[in-house]
C-alpha cells in the first residue's frame, strides 16, 4: 500500500515556509517568529533563515509545494 509522500528535508520546509510568509513582500512580527521557531524545531540556524527570507524577497527562492492543503497541514505539524 501506499503511504503519504514523504516529507520535505528540514530546508525544503523552511523554504516552503518563507515562500508562503513571503509571498506578499513582507514578513511580519509574528511570521518571523513563526519561522525562527520552525527553524529551530529543526535545527537550522537563524543565518540560514535570514538568509532564505532575503533570497526570497529578491525572487530568488523556489520551493517544491505541498500537493493539497491536507499535505500542508502534514508538512507544518511533522
Amino acid at each position: 500500500h501506499n503511504g503519504p509522500p514523504p516529507l520535505p528535508s528540514a530546508d525544503g520546509l523552511l523554504t516552503w515556509l518563507v515562500l508562503t510568509a513571503t509571498a506578499d513582500q513582507h514578513v511580519g512580527t509574528g511570521e518571523l517568529e513563526g519561522l525562527v521557531a520552525a527553524a529551530q524545531a529543526h535545527r537550522v540556524p537563524r543565518d540560514r533563515v535570514d538568509a532564505l527570507i532575503r533570497a526570497a524577497l529578491r525572487g530568488q527562492l523556489d520551493a517544491t509545494a505541498p500537493e493539497d492543503p491536507v499535505e500542508a497541514k502534514r508538512w507544518i505539524t511533522a
